[in-house]
């Protein structure tokens, strides 16, 4: 804009994002205001101006200008962390993936990702993750089988296939029976102490698909010779308590408390009826 100057009568150029503040003349040094800017066209005198269009900076669609969370991906907009979408494991998806593929890359995410994995883990229906677990039992299980056929074997004659025919009835009533049995035994000791450490903020269904997808990952362990069995019981715990603190939402201690206590009072409750037994014998 071209303003005379009150003081000298000097026509200077000012910038137009300067209306309406105070400058100095260039000629004589004095000072001297701007005028205001024009209103807008179709836009009256002392009107407010239309606020300007507002995107969310994560999935860049159009928000509302006060809005603190995205309506479209639920991304907090004032610096809060934003709850991450549940909707896995990928076994949940195995329709979409496929059976095998979904199976095996949920028990990888579980026994190496189990942070990742249980952070994105729905929370409700525990029906699936029953499946999962009976799955990979079947699995450990058949491995397992596998060897003491092999040992039995080496009897020979009718003893031997009696034995192979008993081992594999049993393998199969564990499946089915004492796999999700046991699973829902732990998942309401789990979930009481939850409940007791005032820790459990999400219904019994989210701690049951946290211990049969975190045991259930474990189980193909079942399948090693000799070890197996014990693998399984400590990678299994250890993804349990990542699985209970995702899941609930807590820390890890008080994840761990929920888990391992249960355990600690039924080793000691096996201590001390070890110990009655060898004393009752002596006596």
């Amino acid at each position: 804009m071209q303003v005379q100057c009150p003081s000298c009568s000097a026509i200077a150029t000012h910038p137009d994002e300067r209306a309406g503040q105070v400058v100095i003349c260039p000629s004589c040094g004095g000072q001297m205001q701007l005028p205001a800017a024009a209103a807008a066209p179709g836009v009256e005198a002392g009107a407010t101006a239309p606020p300007t269009v507002r995107r969310c900076p994560k999935c860049a669609e159009v928000i509302q200008p006060e809005a603190v969370k995205c309506p479209h991906c639920q991304q907090f907009l004032d610096g809060r962390r934003s709850e991450p979408e549940r909707n896995g494991p990928d076994w949940e998806r195995r329709s979409e993936l496929g059976f095998w593929p979904a199976l095996f890359a949920t028990i990888k995410g579980v026994l190496f990702a189990p942070a990742e994995t249980f952070e994105k883990t729905k929370l409700d229906g525990p029906w699936s993750a029953l499946g999962f677990c009976m799955c990979t039992a079947a699995i450990g299980v058949s491995g397992a089988v596998v060897w003491e056929v092999l040992k039995l074997a080496a009897l020979g004659g009718s003893s031997g296939a009696m034995l192979s025919a008993g081992i594999f009835m049993g393998a199969i009533g564990a499946v089915l029976i004492l796999v999700p049995l046991s699973m829902a035994i732990l998942a309401g000791v789990v979930h009481l102490m939850l409940l007791i450490l005032g820790a459990a903020k999400e219904p019994f269904s989210a701690t049951l698909r946290a211990t049969a997808y975190s045991f259930g990952g474990s189980y193909v362990f079942v399948a090693i010779p000799a070890c197996g069995s014990l693998i399984n019981t400590i990678w299994g715990t250890v993804s349990c308590i990542h699985a209970v603190a995702k899941m609930h939402r807590i820390t890890y201690g008080r994840a761990a408390a929920a888990v391992l206590i249960p355990f600690g009072v039924f080793f000691v409750i096996c201590v001390a009826i070890g110990v009655a037994i060898a004393i009752s014998q002596r006596a």
